[in-house]
């Protein structure tokens, strides 16, 4: 397997290096797995931990949306592995039933005001969220590949029937059913 025995010292010394290098990771990153870990996220907070919580809170507090300012993940509060929202309606209106989530009046997903926070299911808050319009689309979208402009343009091209569906696609670089989707307004339906 190795040709000389510089190279298998070689291969040796760098694989221990590796195993010291990934205990040592292990080691520094034991609180990251805590808070990926579903049972340290679902557990109940400590004495102490809500008295930190409750510290935040008070830093924070005005008529308004109570705006978290510590971590954030896209945009939502974190707090000791859970969400920042959630424990404030724990702690003020008490426990969330099972399948159920918090949503928030005031859409903004950094508030933990628990006058903002109400109960409801997943599917109740996806049709809060689009009956506000508050989900992505067209460019705002991050899988977007397309401008508004470049869509207006595709189906200007395509209306006079000058350029067939493989010539848009060819152009553009989509697929040819994503190219009848934009001109049957199947996908941006907006513009």
């Amino acid at each position: 397997m190795y040709n000389s025995k510089y190279q298998k010292d070689y291969y040796q010394k760098h694989k221990q290096e590796k195993i010291d290098y990934a205990k040592k990771w292990r080691n520094k990153n034991k609180s990251l797995r805590k808070i990926k870990d579903k049972n340290y996220r679902n557990r109940q907070l400590t004495n102490q931990e809500m008295q930190n919580f409750y510290s935040i809170i008070n830093s924070i507090k005005s008529p308004k949306c109570w705006i978290w300012n510590h971590s954030l993940v896209h945009g939502y509060g974190l707090f000791m592995g859970k969400s920042a929202h959630r424990v404030s309606y724990e702690l003020y209106k008490g426990s969330i039933p099972k399948n159920m989530v918090v949503m928030h009046t005031c859409d903004n997903p950094s508030c933990v005001n628990p006058e903002h926070l109400e109960i409801g299911t997943q599917s109740e808050n996806i049709a809060d969220m689009i009956k506000k319009g508050r989900q992505s689309k067209g460019e705002s979208k991050p899988t977007a590949k397309l401008t508004e402009k470049q869509v207006l343009e595709i189906r200007a091209k395509f209306k006079p029937r000058k350029y067939t569906y493989e010539m848009l696609s060819k152009e553009y670089g989509l697929a040819v059913r994503n190219i009848c989707k934009i001109i049957a307004r199947e996908s941006w339906k907006h513009i």
